[in-house]
């Protein structure tokens, strides 16, 4: 589930999700390099990461434009995507290219 706002959202996810992530993101380390590059395609001028020994948990924050309900349905599907790998977007008068890949 998913929650914005306190709301519960169900998910659902296409079948071959799980095979999909494990070959695209074989390790922790390219799991966070890929989060990190979403906040940066989504035109986050600050990401913070914190490392939560306690829980065993990594919590990163960024201040992006973030996912409508639409686009966190996608998220869970293979190949659908709104972004175009390579592509250049502007935020503040500096040019980006998309990182996100997986």
């Amino acid at each position: 589930m998913a929650s914005k706002t306190g709301v519960s959202i169900p998910i659902v996810v296409s079948g071959n999700i799980l095979s999909e992530v494990s070959e695209k993101i074989p390790t922790d380390i390219v799991a966070l390099n890929e989060l990190i590059k979403n906040a940066y395609d989504a035109k986050a001028k600050s990401i913070s990461i914190q490392i939560e020994q306690s829980s065993n948990r990594i919590v990163i924050k960024d201040d992006g434009h973030g996912m409508d309900l639409d686009g966190i349905h996608k998220l869970f599907h293979v190949s659908i995507s709104d972004k175009n790998y390579g592509s250049t977007f502007s935020v503040d008068g500096h040019e980006r290219l998309i990182q996100g890949s997986k």
